[in-house]
């Protein structure tokens, strides 16, 4: 009888560090998947990586979206990836973004780099397109943005719509990366 308890608790012990184990494995290969993905593509210093939270139930196309970019001393070639992240219950299978780069300074504003920017939220079976943990989130790039030293730059980002008024977007963020 100890003999069979014995075996019974050797087995119950093998079977916890099994499934220990085969739990350790499972994070470590979703965690080495997720940062596998998430940095393709992304080379250079980042300069600015922001978020803006955008009202989830109602976005209006008149509600413009500012980020002030870092000012440079030196001219710089920049890529600027725009984030989209929305819920599943978003009202519009595709979105698009107007984003300007907008130069500042004290005697006039000049729209230096204006580009329409297309994000597909779900495909035609209605799947959700992107990839997060909360809430899915796209990006797009624009490429090769050439900002001067010693002035004042802005991203404007509204959206292109109709109904002039969207739901279920949650945040647009932002991540200037110097190339």
């Amino acid at each position: 009888m100890p003999r069979d308890r014995n075996r019974v608790q050797h087995f119950g012990d093998v079977l916890r560090q099994s499934l220990v184990a085969s739990v350790i494995l499972l994070i470590a290969a979703c965690t080495g998947k997720q940062a596998e993905s998430s940095s393709e593509e992304l080379t250079g210093e980042t300069l600015l990586h922001q978020y803006q939270r955008v009202n989830q139930q109602r976005w209006d196309r008149l509600d413009t979206l500012s980020f002030q970019l870092p000012e440079q001393e030196e001219p710089i070639t920049a890529d600027v990836d725009v984030m989209l992240r929305f819920t599943h219950e978003a009202t519009a299978e595709q979105v698009q973004l107007a984003a300007v780069l907008r130069r500042v300074d004290s005697l006039k504003t000049e729209d230096v780099a204006p580009q329409l920017l297309t994000f597909t939220l779900f495909d035609a079976e209605g799947k959700v397109q992107g990839a997060s943990f909360q809430h899915p989130e796209q990006r797009q790039t624009l490429k090769h943005l050439h900002l001067e030293a010693h002035q004042s730059y802005q991203l404007l980002i509204s959206h292109r719509m109709q109904p002039s008024s969207l739901s279920g977007i949650t945040d647009i963020g932002l991540r200037v990366r110097k190339q």
